[in-house]
């Protein structure tokens, strides 16, 4: 019977199961075939005119109250307990700020998982400090530990866990391992920029990075910077501003990472979690000008239809099998609702809670 699971596992595409997940079967045009999942995936799935209406209304403030909060540490999400309530919402300026100088990453995680989004974020501090602020991409957790892709902004060009000379825009995979492209022992750092980036004072950063940003002045400096981030599929592309007035993104401070580029990072194939992420940063503040969790696409299990957003005024349209958002034989939780689904056949839903 072990080797016939171990047989199975194999089978299945690297980076596509891990501790926790469960087999399901699925029609190929080669016949049955089977593939992990979650027992319970976390989805938009509404079935009433008020959840569409809550869904539909879902604002950067109700992202802020309603995500996970951890204090990250190596894969330990809860490393610094009390860091993990270290935020502040401004309801006049529609912002987030974290309120400690934390020895942990501290932030907070979406309950959806994504593999196709866009980030855009305007981030800030009136700190004089020069650390990281930034964002988490994609976050899988095993239990009590968590694996994440953490991409960190920051004013010096020396990034979280480690003071060793790297970019001042950087993906860090932790917890950090070998064999990862770019990996660097001391950084596990995945990704990264200089480009045509500067201290805050102005001064370019060198090629090489430094460990400090010695005399050079902090976030308060600095400014506002915005960063993008686009996921589509395996590829993740990285863009930043300058800072110091400049909003604008230029090529050379842009980078990409394919997750199919490594049995560690394939992890994070399957659709993954993400936040908002601060490390050793006072007074980190976000302000969301896009985001997975506000305005995602909804699923309407009224109609088999989905309701999307373009910026200005919702629509809806039926889905067919071949573009199903959901997959039949799994079950559905709605986190911002609380309603649970499972997807019998023919893509119909039944409504479990």
């Amino acid at each position: 019977m072990k080797q016939s699971v171990e047989r199975v596992l194999k089978s299945l595409a690297s980076g596509s199961w891990f501790q926790g997940s469960h087999l399901f079967g699925k029609k190929t045009a080669n016949g049955p075939e089977l593939e992990a999942g979650e027992l319970v995936n976390l989805s938009t799935v509404i079935g009433s005119p008020s959840e569409l209406d809550q869904m539909q209304g879902i604002k950067f403030k109700d992202v802020f109250n309603t995500w996970k909060r951890i204090a990250l540490n190596g894969n330990n999400p809860n490393a610094a307990p009390e860091e993990i309530d270290t935020w502040s919402f401004d309801d006049a300026t529609d912002t987030v700020h974290c309120t400690v100088n934390s020895a942990s990453t501290v932030g907070f995680i979406s309950p959806n998982a994504y593999d196709h989004y866009t980030f855009e974020v305007d981030i800030s501090s009136v700190n004089g400090d020069d650390d990281g602020i930034g964002l988490c991409l994609a976050y899988v957790g095993e239990g009590t530990s968590a694996y994440s892709l953490c991409l960190y902004r920051q004013a010096g060009s020396n990034v979280q866990p480690s003071a060793s000379p790297v970019a001042p825009f950087a993906l860090v995979y932790q917890p950090g391992v070998t064999g990862l492209p770019g990996y660097d022992p001391t950084t596990r750092k995945v990704g990264g920029v200089v480009g045509s980036l500067v201290f805050p004072d102005g001064t370019p950063i060198p090629a090489e990075g430094i460990s400090t940003n010695g005399l050079n002045l902090g976030w308060d400096a600095l400014g506002v910077v915005r960063i993008k981030v686009v996921r589509e599929g395996n590829v993740i592309t990285c863009q930043t501003s300058k800072g110091r007035g400049d909003l604008t993104y230029d090529p050379a401070n842009k980078f990409v990472i394919d997750l199919n580029s490594s049995d560690d990072l394939r992890k994070f194939i399957p659709p993954c979690r993400v936040g908002f992420i601060a490390y050793s940063q006072p007074n980190a503040s976000f302000k969301s000008l896009l985001q997975p969790g506000v305005n995602d696409q909804i699923i309407d299990a009224r109609t088999n239809s989905v309701w999307t957003y373009d910026g200005a005024n919702w629509s809806n349209a039926p889905f067919t099998a071949e573009n199903a958002p959901v997959k039949e034989g799994r079950m559905y939780k709605n986190a911002i609702t609380g309603s649970l689904y499972y997807v019998a056949g023919g893509f119909n839903f039944i409504r479990l809670n």
